[in-house]
């Protein structure tokens, strides 16, 4: 029997490269954002009259997976980061008590100031714990049930710690 679904809520960022962007801290060899440009204009010569943009973007832009691979081996926040929720120590653990598989935010989750409680490492330890995050998701609020269906595919990419998804939940 096939199961019955009412609603679809997208729950995946919008990569506009007009209004997105990502914090680029220390270590990072090249500030690579999500940028898109034309290709091929309509108008090319011998182009068959169809216009081809690429885009160059980290594999962490917008709705996202990491895998493990991107916390674990081991090895300046703005306004935003400082006043968005976070998850606790004491959550993080409920969760990996709880065996869950994977667990999505439509915050920015942690911040690397010595002492503060939205500790980044919470990711860090989740993935240690096999469990795999969702960053940067939208619209969790017009989720009404306790059990949905979440559908959020990953590009078929070898080799990497991440991938950008469309998520989208089933109620």
């Amino acid at each position: 029997m096939a199961a019955a679904f009412d609603k679809i809520v997208d729950i995946s960022l919008e990569l506009d490269p007009r209004n997105f962007a990502m914090r680029t801290p220390a270590g990072f060899t090249k500030d690579l954002q999500f940028a898109m440009e034309v290709l091929k204009e309509h108008d090319a010569p011998g182009g068959a009259g169809q216009i081809v943009r690429g885009v160059h973007m980290r594999l962490h832009a917008g709705s996202h997976v990491d895998a493990p691979e991107h916390n674990v081996p081991g090895g300046g926040s703005d306004k935003w980061m400082k006043a968005s929720p976070y998850l606790t120590i004491e959550a993080t653990r409920w969760l990996i008590e709880k065996s869950i598989v994977i667990v999505g935010y439509d915050f920015y989750h942690g911040n690397d100031e010595p002492g503060s409680p939205r500790v980044f490492h919470n990711s860090r330890t989740l993935s240690e714990h096999g469990v795999i995050t969702m960053p940067y998701l939208k619209n969790l609020d017009r989720i009404t049930k306790q059990r949905v269906t979440l559908i959020a595919l990953p590009l078929n990419i070898i080799g990497a710690e991440a991938s950008p998804v469309r998520a989208v939940v089933l109620m």
